[in-house]
């Protein structure tokens, strides 16, 4: 398959309401707002064509396209509730932006702003799975873990159970679905409402860092915390 025949647009779903830290996609994070590092991020990919924020937030539209996302419109309020699921937020926003774009948007890479820890390799590689192979609906980033893991026995509620008991030298990966760090999904499978479809590829990483996910006072400290004493850098 060639890339020239796909049209990648990543979409940023970003909402003004906030509950855990107000205006969490704007705050400011070692001296940029929340949401410019993933704008950044997807900007820098070799295959995205377009970036896009849905929002039902003025303030957070300005910021988006001082940064270089497309925001035409802002989201309807029935699709802003801190219940609705992000399902049909991308869906809602790959229909209108198919008729701005005046264009088929083939593959979508879904992308959350509260995640800043992310490399380009992990967007670049997503969508080029999805380029490679006709047969994949979806490819998303996962952290490959291969520490031990208990859950409660379906069969008995009052009984643990491990995950896995092999050695650690032998035991296959457990994965953390990471899909807010990169998450590319065909066309097809986003007109049925869905996010990821049947056919999935993990592409794994190794970071802890990716687990770090702002919604709170206390994890944007954190963030900080990392950028201020380390030389770790975002997006490169």
């Amino acid at each position: 398959m060639n890339k020239d025949k796909n049209f990648v647009v990543a979409i940023i779903p970003a909402r003004g309401g906030s509950k855990g830290l107000y205006k969490k996609n704007i705050q400011i994070l070692n001296g940029k707002p929340l949401i410019a590092y993933t704008i950044e991020a997807a900007k820098k990919s070799k295959y995205v064509d377009k970036v896009v924020v849905t929002t039902d937030d003025e303030e957070i539209r300005k910021i988006s396209q001082e940064f270089g996302a497309d925001v035409p419109f802002l989201r309807d309020s029935a699709l802003a509730g801190d219940k609705i699921p992000c399902n049909p937020v991308i869906k809602d926003c790959h229909g209108k932006m198919e008729k701005y774009y005046q264009k088929k948007i083939d593959i979508v890479l879904y992308m959350q702003p509260t995640e800043v820890f992310r490399k380009i390799w992990m967007i670049d590689k997503s969508i080029l799975a999805l380029i490679d192979n006709n047969q994949l609906d979806t490819a998303f980033v996962a952290y490959a873990s291969h520490k031990n893991f208990w859950k409660i026995s379906n069969n008995k509620p009052s009984r643990l159970v491990s995950f896995n008991e092999d050695l650690r030298q032998d035991k296959v990966p457990i994965y953390r679905e990471d899909t807010g760090l990169a998450c590319a999904t065909r066309r097809k499978v986003i007109l049925e409402g869905l996010r990821i479809g049947k056919n999935v590829k993990i592409i794994p990483h190794y970071s802890e860092l990716g687990s770090i996910d702002v919604h709170t006072k206390e994890d944007l400290m954190c963030a900080e915390a990392i950028l201020s004493i380390s030389d770790i850098t975002i997006n490169d």
